[in-house]
């Protein structure tokens, strides 16, 4: 199979789910000027009820399509799945229409958001660069606040295991979230020693090893998420 048709068609993929995060940001978009605050002293300008209403309804539609935009997504990879058990021209064939047919999806994507655009904000011209910043910005912002709130979360379950441990057990359980750290920041999955220090922990804890359990998955929850603000700053910062 041509090399180009993969290509394009991965191409086509990745700007479609771009313009659908576009959709899921301007419902968000909605969904803040249906919840703004009405009061005289509010930065923005009150809404009459039939602005209201039109705002619900748009943010109703919106959830409407980006759902069907998401179902429609999976159809192509399936088509592709039973394309490849033809031959290989028809399999050919069954690209280039998954191409073309992506090509409608997109521009009738643009189209609609560029009339939900002028909807929400009518004296802002639609920029998707500026969209795809917001996207990024508004993770960042997301991360920002949900970071810190796990930690807590995770620093608390942890101090309450080592009320259940003697001081070799609360050394022993430190060593082992190090060890895991380690592990995390080398891109690697497991360990022998790891887990050797595991299980002594559990033998320690006895019934209680779940909970050992579920704060390595805490620490573990926590280091993706500050990996992936790290990288969203990255992007951030090269743009």
């Amino acid at each position: 199979m041509p090399q180009d048709l993969e290509t394009k068609l991965k191409l086509k993929t990745e700007a479609y789910n771009a313009l659908l995060e576009s959709y899921k940001v301007l419902q968000l978009r909605v969904e803040r000027q249906i919840n703004l605050s009405s009061s005289d002293d509010a930065e923005h300008v009150r809404m009459t009820t039939t602005e209201r209403r039109k705002l619900i309804e748009t943010n109703r539609k919106l959830k409407e399509k980006v759902s069907e935009l998401e179902i429609e997504n999976q159809a192509p990879q399936v088509a592709i799945r039973t394309a490849r058990e033809l031959h290989e021209r028809q399999y050919e064939r069954q690209k280039a229409e998954i191409i073309e047919q992506k090509d409608q999806i997109i521009n009738n994507l643009k189209e609609k958001i560029q009339q939900f655009s002028n909807l929400i904000s009518p004296n802002q011209p639609y920029d998707f660069q500026s969209l795809q910043t917001e996207i990024k910005r508004l993770k960042i912002q997301d991360l920002t606040i949900q970071i810190p709130l796990k930690k807590q979360e995770f620093e608390q379950n942890t101090n309450n295991l080592k009320n259940n441990l003697n001081n070799s057990g609360k050394y022993l359980l430190d060593k082992i979230i190090k060890k895991q750290n380690k592990l995390f920041q080398s891109n690697k999955n497991n360990s022998d020693k790891l887990e050797e220090l595991k299980q002594i922990l559990k033998d320690d804890l006895k019934n209680n090893s779940e909970r050992l359990t579920e704060v390595l998955n805490e620490n573990k929850e926590l280091f993706n998420l500050k990996k992936h603000l790290k990288n969203l700053q990255n992007e951030q910062n090269i743009r």
